[in-house]
């Protein structure tokens, strides 16, 4: 587990860890695997001397489990859970599954003649979602414009509605297809 807090120019914190499990029993070989991570930062806010009032932050869960039989059939599956301070109240999380199916021929008995030859040959195919989080800071919220005006003679400076609030702003997620050789 790591944690780490620096109060140079701001409030931020990180932290992290996992648990791993892995165990072989006969030709049965399973595996597990659970990551978390989280991050928070603030930053000053020169004009008010004080921290800003909504921090950025992330957090991520990953999981990840795994099934070998005899070295030759091969299982995956896996999971993300992320949420971003980036996106709307009702859209903070995403959720990211995989799988993954592959057959080691190599080690099949009918490749044993040209073994010499092609010592590990494996077929492959899986099928994922990734996320993206790649906006701006705090697109889903209402912002403030400034400008001055001239009225009659006199210069008035104000706010006005610069963007409206979206709550419903989320994550961007692709999938993917892979096979091979």
């Amino acid at each position: 587990m790591y944690f780490e807090e620096s109060t140079d120019r701001g409030r931020n914190w990180y932290l992290e860890g996992s648990l791993n499990y892995d165990r072989k029993f006969g030709k049965h070989q399973v595996g597990a695997l659970i990551l978390y991570n989280q991050w928070r930062d603030q930053y000053p806010d020169p004009a008010q001397f004080d921290y800003v009032s909504i921090p950025r932050g992330y957090v991520g869960l990953v999981g990840r489990a795994t099934y070998n039989f005899d070295n030759r059939y091969l299982l995956g599956a896996s999971f993300r859970e992320d949420g971003s301070s980036r996106f709307g109240g009702n859209n903070k999380y995403g959720f990211f599954p995989s799988g993954s199916v592959a057959w080691r021929i190599s080690e099949e008995g009918f490749m044993e003649p040209v073994k010499a030859v092609i010592n590990n040959l494996k077929l492959r195919t899986s099928y994922g979602f990734t996320g993206n989080t790649e906006i701006g800071v705090y697109e889903s919220l209402a912002t403030l414009g400034s400008n001055s005006w001239t009225i009659g003679n006199q210069l008035v400076s104000g706010f006005y509605p610069n963007r409206i609030p979206n709550p419903d702003l989320k994550w961007e997620k692709t999938g993917q297809f892979d096979i091979g050789f």
